[in-house]
């Protein structure tokens, strides 16, 4: 779910203006980054399904792809590889106004900042 440097990139595919109202000017100083990230996680919390409407489920991509085999064990019928886990879904609460924030369409923010499915791979 979360890329090797910690981060998930975030685009602003769907935006939702009125119901994301900046009320808590932020300082001039920030870079428009800086005042879209304390936009987007000041009232986040990541326990919390991205979903306004409880009873919706939250619809996830999943994708496999195999980067390496490690060993082939005949006798136990055992195989030992690396795998790239790709988790992609839309959070509803991740929306801003391009306009608002200097044209910043995409940004990366900490994995630890966001909700992220549980999954388990078993085999």
């Amino acid at each position: 779910a979360c890329h090797e440097d910690g981060y998930e990139g975030v685009t602003d595919d769907h935006v939702f203006e009125d119901e994301f109202m900046n009320e808590d000017p932020e300082p001039k100083f920030q870079s428009s980054e800086q005042r879209l990230m304390n936009y987007l996680v000041r009232n986040y919390d990541n326990s919390v399904r991205p979903v306004y409407d409880s009873t919706q489920a939250v619809d996830i991509q999943l994708g496999l792809t195999l980067t390496q085999i490690l060993d082939l064990d005949e006798k136990n019928q055992v195989l030992t590889t690396n795998v790239w886990l790709e988790a992609e879904w839309f959070d509803q609460r991740l929306n801003w106004s391009v306009s608002d924030f200097g044209g910043i369409s995409s940004i990366r923010i900490p994995c630890q900042k966001l909700w992220l499915p549980d999954i388990v791979l078993y085999n």
